[in-house]
């Protein structure tokens, strides 16, 4: 008889993470409902024997071209899964790993159907052998992670240009806790225009994330403005019990903020250095991102996304048209 058994409902998702403060912020209902909709995500939650969850899952559903998806939320780096083995001192490293992979089929297993999909695991998750044996397939990507720690430390911690470009920069650029969205917004905007990029973020989609994220005390933001008072950067960061996220960077170097980007990741990293375990800079696999946030001590961190299609047929139409993968 199996020894596990699988709920999918919403109902019981919503109770379930209530009651697990440890729960990173993506994975909880109302950040499920502000970025997919109350109708617009699932979820999967694994039971053992004792019914202790032992495995849950919220991930989006929809449709394109007639087709039902399960993609990954715009601004939601991670999907999980949350994972909880039962502790035991005694338990050997193979039957740990039998367990994991037992636990994680089933999560797999009692996903819905549906033709396409592509989503994101937790850094955490770092053995996706059960998502290869139910017919998915992987990209490996890349975040950047800063272990918390004294703030002194932190920045002794920092490339020597780093340093030199935030001491710089505090001689001319102020640092305010901020909640005007569209003033975070429009710096955002400048960040996309100057590389001939149209930003996905509307910015009635930012200003609903912020709101709810509030709401739940889940959310910082900072501008940095010159000495006209003009705002010429911003940052958004999200959090839970364990990690703060820098969720949205932005910066118009046309205002003469050379520097205040950097100033205000150290803003944050002050901020959060006695709050949380890590800081999170949110990745980026871009040439000219990725060594910025390793400039700051972030740990070049891997995490999985995995996708599916239902026929192949599907799978070579979408890598064609360039959207698989």
């Amino acid at each position: 008889m199996n020894q596990y058994k699988t709920i999918n409902s919403q109902n019981a998702y919503r109770e379930w993470s209530s009651q697990v403060p440890e729960l990173p912020v993506f994975q909880r209902s109302w950040w499920m409902d502000t970025v997919c909709g109350t109708e617009g995500w699932t979820s999967v939650l694994v039971y053992d024997t004792t019914d202790e969850v032992r495995a849950a899952i919220a991930l989006p559903v929809g449709s394109k071209w007639g087709l039902k998806t399960r993609i990954q939320p715009l601004m939601t780096p991670f999907s999980g899964p949350y994972l909880a083995l039962p502790p035991s001192d005694l338990r050997t490293e193979i039957k740990t790993k039998t367990l994991y992979w037992e636990i994680l089929e089933q999560l797999i297993s009692a996903l819905p159907p549906v033709h396409i999909e592509a989503f994101h695991l937790n850094p955490e998750i770092g053995d996706w052998l059960p998502f290869h044996w139910k017919g998915y397939k992987q990209t490996t990507k890349y975040t950047f992670r800063l272990q918390m720690d004294d703030p002194d430390k932190l920045f002794e911690q920092f490339k020597g240009n780093v340093r030199t470009q935030i001491r710089k920069s505090e001689q001319s650029i102020k640092i305010e806790l901020s909640d005007d969205i569209e003033a975070l917004y429009i710096v955002q905007l400048a960040s996309y225009d100057r590389k001939n990029n149209t930003s996905p973020i509307q910015l009635e989609y930012l200003q609903r994330i912020y709101n709810v994220c509030q709401q739940n005390n889940s959310i910082q933001s900072w501008v940095a403005k010159n000495e006209a008072g003009k705002v010429v950067a911003g940052i958004i960061c999200v959090h839970d019990s364990n990690t703060a996220y820098l969720l949205v960077s932005g910066t118009d170097i046309s205002q003469g903020s050379h520097g205040a980007v950097q100033l205000l990741y150290w803003e944050a990293i002050r901020y959060y250095s006695d709050k949380v375990k890590f800081f999170d800079f949110e990745g980026s696999m871009l040439p000219g991102v990725a060594p910025l946030f390793l400039s700051f001590g972030g740990k070049m961190t891997p995490y999985t996304r995995v996708f599916k299609c239902s026929n192949r047929v599907l799978e070579a139409g979408l890598r064609v048209a360039g959207k698989w993968g």
